[in-house]
């Protein structure tokens, strides 16, 4: 069973353990509209069946070998223009969670998937409830890859385990990601978007890389950061061009 440290300050005082669910985020989301879930509150699984992903592809988990999550937060305090800090704030969390095991190897592949050495090790998927101007609800769902031995060839996927060549501590690894959120949240609620920012793009995979991508034709580009609305910024011959969600792809 999962248990909160003591000095994790509120996300996680809440904590609802399911053995098995189709998506935490449809849990939390379900929970949330009966009153159930209350902000800071985790639905947690040992088997996710059919979690999501960003793009709209399938977060494919296997039994009590990794961490799946979503987490409630009511950002009221950022407008529905910069709820892209939601992104950079999870996605250096888990970071900076995971760099005591090597402080140089993990990166955040934009918008939020975490990379390490080119194979992706966890992803984010944030789904915000928007009211009157203000982002009302937003619910994280998060998925690291832990304890998985095998992945399926066409992902270019890896866990924990596989890197280290040692078995993790799920509990262990959920509070030390679940520090890191309070702490990069507390910088978001105190109005330092530019913290985020700057630690956002330390952190980003093939940052001033020249590589291969495509967005309706094959191209060379280097990624030089993201804009205030957190598009994609790439340097191709043509020019800086920006780039939205589900607009680019990297290749190599």
């Amino acid at each position: 069973m999962y248990k909160i440290f003591e000095e994790i300050q509120f996300i996680g005082k809440q904590l609802i353990f399911l053995p098995k669910c189709r998506s935490t985020n449809d849990m939390a989301a379900d929970m949330l509209k009966k009153g159930v879930l209350k902000e800071g509150g985790i639905v947690i699984t040992d088997h996710q069946q059919a979690g999501r992903g960003q793009r709209g592809n399938t977060w494919v988990s296997s039994e009590n070998k990794n961490l799946t999550f979503s987490i409630l937060l009511k950002p009221h305090f950022i407008s529905p223009t910069d709820s892209f800090a939601l992104n950079m704030l999870v996605s250096v969390a888990i970071v900076n969670a995971l760099k005591g095991l090597d402080r140089s190897m993990f990166k955040i592949k934009w918008p939020n998937d975490i990379m390490y050495n080119g194979y992706k090790v966890g992803g984010i998927l944030i789904e915000n409830t928007i009211q009157v101007a203000k982002i009302e609800n937003s619910i994280i769902g998060i998925g690291i890859n832990v304890n998985q031995n095998s992945f399926d060839y066409l992902f270019k996927a890896a866990s924990l385990s596989n890197i280290f060549k040692r078995p993790f501590d799920l509990n262990n690894l959920l509070n030390e990601i679940i520090k890191q959120i309070e702490e990069q949240f507390s910088i978001l609620k105190s109005g330092n978007y530019h913290i985020l920012r700057s630690n956002y793009l330390e952190n980003l995979y093939w940052l001033n890389e020249k590589h291969r991508f495509f967005s309706m034709v094959e191209f060379t580009g280097m990624i030089i950061g993201i804009d205030p609305a957190g598009r994609l910024m790439v340097e191709t011959e043509n020019g800086i061009e920006k780039f939205n969600f589900k607009e680019i792809k990297y290749l190599e």
